[in-house]
C-alpha cells in the first residue's frame, strides 16, 4: 500500500466507515500481476466510500485484495474553483 501505513489505520476510518455504512464487496478475484484502474467521480459526501474502501484500512482492502497495490488521487480542482466564491461571499459550495 502506497503511503503512510499509520494514518491509513486510524481508527477514525473506521469510525467513518461504520457511520454511513461503507463495505467492500469483492465480486471476482483480482490478478496481483496485472493493474488495475479504479475511477470514483462522485463528489461530496458520495465520495467517501471510496475513501474509506481505497485510501484507508477501514475495509480492509489489503486483505480482501491481497498483493494489489492501491494508490488513489483526487483532483482538488473542483474545490480550489469554488473558493474565490466563498470568500466572496457568494453562497456556499456546490460540487
Amino acid at each position: 500500500m502506497r503511503g503512510n501505513r499509520f494514518i491509513r489505520r486510524w481508527t477514525l476510518w473506521r469510525y467513518l466507515a461504520d457511520y454511513f455504512p461503507v463495505s467492500l464487496v469483492k465480486t471476482c478475484e483480482l490478478d496481483p500481476d496485472k493493474s488495475y484502474f479504479m475511477g470514483i467521480h462522485p463528489h461530496g459526501i458520495i465520495s467517501f466510500g471510496g475513501f474509506c474502501a481505497l485510501s484507508t484500512d477501514a475495509l480492509g482492502v489489503a486483505d480482501v485484495f491481497p498483493g494489489i497495490q492501491v494508490w488513489t488521487k483526487k483532483p482538488l480542482h473542483p474545490v480550489r474553483s469554488k473558493i474565490p466564491s466563498l470568500i466572496a461571499g457568494h453562497g456556499p459550495l456546490e460540487f
